[in-house]
Parts: structure tokens; C-alpha cells; sequence
């Protein structure tokens, strides 16, 4: 006779069954390093030949490939390594959301100060220094949408993990 059929958490993992989980940070840091390493060899041999803004979105859109994949396989202590991922939630806790967040939307408020300045005194000049006016707004594009991201995963990790003590692990 066949043995019962086994719970569906207590079957044993497979290839195919298994999700692919980044927890530790020192592989969080390789993968950055690896990710931002092969996509600047790419570039070298690919975007020299685009023109600046061409390249400019081409380059950003790999950054953001690279930073949603990254929150999708990252997981933290406190999450379930096998569950998927809410697509708001970028980071395990909030204050780490808030903080790259609030860096990104820093990077956009520069970004428009830069473009009002140089409304004010000479296009030219934006034209010669950051390969134009449509490189600036494309750049400006994606600073505004990572810091949407990860202040929006901050506001809801906040709702859902109000009272996270950390604890040092001796």
C-alpha cells in the first residue's frame, strides 16, 4: 500500500518548487556589486554607440530591473523566505524603505532645483553638462518613481509592522 499523500508544507522541496531567497546580507552586497558589475560591462560595449539620452533610459531601466529583482528575492529575518513578496514591499522593515526613500525623493528635489536654475540662467548649459533637457527629466522620471516606491513600502510597512524592536543577536 502507497503511503499517504504528505501536507502540502511538509513535502519536501524540490528544484522547481523552491524560490530562489537572498537573507544573508553579505550575498545582498555581492549581488548589488555583481548586478551594477555586469550591467557597467554591458554598457561600455553597448551604450557608447546610443545617443545620451537614448542611453541615459536605457541605463536607468536596468537599474530598475536590478532594484525590483533585488526586492523580490531579498527577504528579511522577520519574512517568510517561500511566500511571495506584496509588490508594494520593497524592504523587510520600514525604516530601511523610509531611508532610501527619502534619499531618492533628496536626489529629485536636487534634480528639479537644477533644472529651475538652469531655466532661470541658460539651457544651453544644461544641454552641454547633462546631455540635455529630456536626459534631466528621464533622470528625474526615475528618481521620482524609487522614491514613490519606497516611501509608499515605508507608509505600508509602518501600518503593518508598527512596533518592530530589533534585537541584537549575541
Amino acid at each position: 500500500m502507497p503511503p499517504p499523500p504528505l501536507a502540502p508544507d511538509s513535502r519536501p522541496s524540490t528544484a522547481s518548487s523552491r524560490r530562489w531567497r537572498i537573507r544573508r546580507w553579505y550575498w545582498k552586497v555581492a549581488y548589488a556589486v555583481g548586478a551594477y558589475l555586469l550591467v557597467s560591462l554591458l554598457n561600455l560595449a553597448v551604450l557608447s554607440a546610443l545617443p545620451y539620452t537614448l542611453s541615459t533610459a536605457v541605463s536607468l531601466v536596468e537599474d530598475l530591473v536590478i532594484i525590483v529583482v533585488g526586492a523580490r528575492v531579498f527577504r528579511g529575518s522577520n519574512e517568510e523566505p517561500r511566500a511571495p513578496r506584496p509588490w508594494w514591499r520593497f524592504t523587510a522593515r520600514p525604516t530601511l524603505s523610509g531611508a532610501v526613500g527619502v534619499l531618492a525623493a533628496i536626489v529629485f528635489a536636487i534634480g528639479i532645483v537644477g533644472i529651475v536654475i538652469s531655466a532661470f540662467t541658460d539651457f544651453r548649459a544644461l544641454d552641454s553638462v547633462a546631455g540635455g533637457l529630456a536626459a534631466a527629466a528621464i533622470s528625474l522620471a526615475f528618481y521620482g518613481l524609487i522614491a514613490a516606491l519606497y516611501l509608499n513600502s515605508y507608509v505600508r510597512l509602518r501600518q503593518e509592522l508598527p512596533f518592530i524592536h530589533l534585537t541584537r543577536r549575541r
